[in-house]
């Protein structure tokens, strides 16, 4: 079974790799800054709507495709090299 959608969206800036840690007691914390909060609560938003009606079982294959807005001189469909990274917004999805 294949399940596909697009999400019309600004994709995030922030990742899950922006994990911050302070020290209490002693002892480093870590935790996720606003921010990422913001953009998981974001992500899943928009996910809610294309929930399977049973969990999957087995192995699954996630493909994604990230389409950012056109800024500072890049054509549209131009690759995107710079941040943020898409590994880390996979990261932030998948754990949404």
């Amino acid at each position: 079974m294949a399940i596909d959608f697009f999400m019309p969206m600004e994709p995030p800036t922030a990742t899950h790799q922006e994990k911050q840690v302070h020290v209490l007691r002693g002892k480093p914390v870590f935790y996720e800054p606003q921010e990422v909060k913001t953009a998981r609560q974001k992500l899943r938003a928009h996910l809610a709507g294309h929930t399977p009606p049973e969990p999957y079982e087995g192995a699954v294959r996630l493909t994604t495709w990230w389409c950012f807005p056109v800024k500072g001189g890049h054509r549209d469909g131009e690759y995107k090299t710079s941040r943020p990274d898409t590994d880390n917004l996979v990261k932030l999805l998948k754990m949404s």
